[in-house]
């Protein structure tokens, strides 16, 4: 099981959502470090699984790492980990947390755009069940998506802001920068693991990019360098250390609290 996410409180919750089948469309391999699954309807007129109440939503990808038959936990939100627990062992699905970098809809189908990040270790071997997995899918496999939500807030009388990123929630931030509105200015330091994963952010806002280039995996919340923190709103995404340090900094600068959203993806090895 993938471990529940640190993020700040101010998170939106859908208020209907419940665990639903779909079908994995297409995969693309779109740069060294990524691959982009295009999930769809498990059948036709399936109704769309995301509530639309935010821009970086994100949801519980449920799927079998081996490509046996998919079992889901039945019912709503409410007590699906109790659930999920209570089946099988050999009929227990795999659960990760991803957000969504596109979505779209029609009169009788939709469309969910995922980005993985592939993960490798010194050997060069891809590590991660969810990233081997999405390596490797085949368009027609079936996945369980349950909705769970948006974090990103931006505030009405918002004006500037800083988003840190690592290559984890890059994706969800592009989904972000799309929603902004056209008199935002926007600082984003991004973190990927090679120049190749260097991609467009295309936003109505004005927006400043800072890259820096580790390798996949490794924190670098310690090398983020000077970060202007006099603006209206702060978003932190990527490892627990990123989003805290982003948070601690912002929160010293005098940011209010209530204009600091930060999510945590994942925990660097302790050493």
């Amino acid at each position: 099981m993938a471990a529940e996410r640190l993020a700040s409180g101010r998170g939106r919750k859908p208020a209907d959502a419940r665990v639903r089948r779909a079908r994995v469309l297409r995969r693309e391999d779109v740069s060294p470090s990524f691959v982009r699954l295009t999930f769809g309807p498990d059948e036709p007129s399936a109704p769309f699984p995301l509530a639309p109440i935010g821009a970086d939503q994100w949801f519980r990808l449920f799927f079998t790492a081996d490509g046996s038959a998919l079992h889901l936990p039945s019912g709503g939100a409410d007590g699906w980990y109790v659930r999920l627990r209570e089946m099988p062992d050999d009929e227990r699905p795999t659960v990760r947390n991803y957000t969504a970098r596109r979505v779209g809809q029609g009169d009788d189908a939709w469309w969910i755009e995922v980005d993985f990040l592939l993960h490798h270790d010194s050997e060069g071997q891809l590590e991660g069940v969810a990233a081997q997995w999405a390596a490797a899918v085949a368009p027609g496999t079936e996945v369980g998506l349950l909705d769970q939500g948006a974090i990103f807030s931006w505030p009405d009388d918002g004006g500037a802001a800083l988003i840190v990123t690592d290559a984890t929630g890059l994706p969800g931030v592009e989904a972000a920068l799309r929603e902004l509105p056209e008199y935002a200015e926007v600082t984003v330091v991004a973190d990927i693991p090679t120049e190749g994963d260097r991609r467009p952010l295309t936003s109505p806002a004005m927006v400043k990019e800072r890259w820096a280039v580790h390798a996949a995996g490794n924190d670098w919340s310690d090398s983020m360098g000077d970060l202007d923190l006099e603006v209206d709103y702060v978003y932190a995404v990527g490892s627990s250390t990123l989003a805290l340090e982003v948070r601690a900094r912002a929160l010293a600068a005098g940011v209010d609290s209530q204009r600091i959203d930060f999510c945590s993806y994942w925990r660097p090895p302790r050493v």
